[in-house]
C-alpha cells in the first residue's frame, strides 16, 4: 500500500518449499513477540490499534516487533 512501510521485504511468488523455513520460524519467538508481528505484518493493523489490543505502548510495540525480526532473522540465518 502506498504510504505504508514494512519490514517485510518484497519477493516474488513462493513456493511451499521455500517458505517452509520461514513458516517454522515464525513460531519460535515468544508469544509476546509473536502476537505483535502477527497483528502488524501478516493482518496489517496500524501499530496504535496493536497497542491498544495488547495494552502497551506504542513505543513497546515496536520494541517487541524489532526483537521478533532480530530472532527471526538469526533463525532464518542460521546465527543461533
Amino acid at each position: 500500500m502506498p504510504g505504508q512501510h514494512s519490514c517485510l521485504p518484497a519477493i516474488g511468488p513462493a513456493t511451499a518449499a521455500s517458505t517452509a523455513p520461514a513458516a517454522e520460524a515464525i513460531d519460535e519467538p515468544p508469544p509476546t513477540f509473536r502476537e505483535v508481528v502477527k497483528l502488524r505484518d501478516i493482518e496489517r493493523r496500524p501499530n496504535a490499534e496493536v497497542a491498544d489490543r495488547l495494552h502497551l505502548s506504542r513505543q513497546h510495540v515496536a520494541v517487541r516487533r524489532h526483537r521478533a525480526y532480530r530472532l527471526l532473522r538469526a533463525r532464518l540465518l542460521g546465527e543461533r
